[in-house]
């Protein structure tokens, strides 16, 4: 109940140009000045399945900026409009004070780039279309009390393939996680007898001990059927 919402001003400024009759390829920088930042935080009190017990907090304040990149076209100048292409990449920064440690450092989990690409196909006689995608991001950190976490992630492939009926019916099927998308986790710990002793562990770099974990996700098969009516 005492947490504040997140507040922001912001500012974007956009360039968009058109390519040929249907294409489009834009770039837009965006920055946000942000005051009561939501994080979850480690109070350093033990839980009792285990483990040290978050929660919700108000971080204090932060700024982010960062690029966004736009490109999408259907390839007419190579004969094949029924083609299409897009892609989307993405910069971020971010930069704040740690409400703990009181050392400057980037949002917690923020990659610094993240992208999409893919195409789509329509096959006008079959009244079909299938295209795929491909996504991913930077690495990213964690910072908390008593902590830090090197955070990646692997690349995620997408691919559809649907068939349209009567005008009203679509039949899709969807296959995700192509690659078997890992998440590693690399961590860093630091001890004291006291939150004041752990602060100035996690200052000096005087860690206590280092773990890593890898999880991995297996494919996700999808059939839908869409109707109008």
């Amino acid at each position: 109940p005492l947490l504040a919402n997140e507040r922001a001003w912001g500012i974007d400024v956009g360039y968009e140009r058109q390519l040929g009759r249907r294409g489009i390829i834009g770039a837009n920088f965006f920055y946000r000045d942000i005051k009561d930042l939501i994080e979850l935080y480690n109070t350093g009190e033990e839980a009792e399945a285990g483990g040290n017990v978050y929660e919700a907090r108000n971080a204090g304040k932060g700024q982010s900026w960062g690029v966004e990149i736009d490109f999408s076209t259907p390839l007419d100048f190579a004969g094949l409009p029924d083609t299409g292409l897009f892609a989307n990449y993405t910069w971020l920064d971010s930069d704040m004070r740690d409400p703990v440690l009181g050392t400057r450092r980037r949002f917690n989990n923020q990659p610094h780039h993240v992208y999409n690409l893919g195409f789509i196909q329509t096959v006008q006689s079959l009244d079909a279309s299938f295209g795929a995608s491909l996504s991913g991001r930077s690495k990213a950190k964690e910072v908390s009390l008593d902590e830090e976490v090197d955070l990646s992630y692997g690349k995620d492939l997408e691919a559809f393939v649907e068939k349209r009926f009567a005008d009203r019916f679509v039949l899709r099927f969807s296959a995700s996680n192509l690659l078997n998308r890992k998440k590693k986790e690399g961590f860093v710990t630091f001890d004291g007898d006291s939150v004041a002793d752990i602060v100035d562990a996690h200052r000096a770099g005087d860690v206590k001990e280092s773990e890593r974990e890898s999880e991995q996700s297996g494919r996700l098969f999808q059939v839908t059927l869409r109707a109008t009516f």
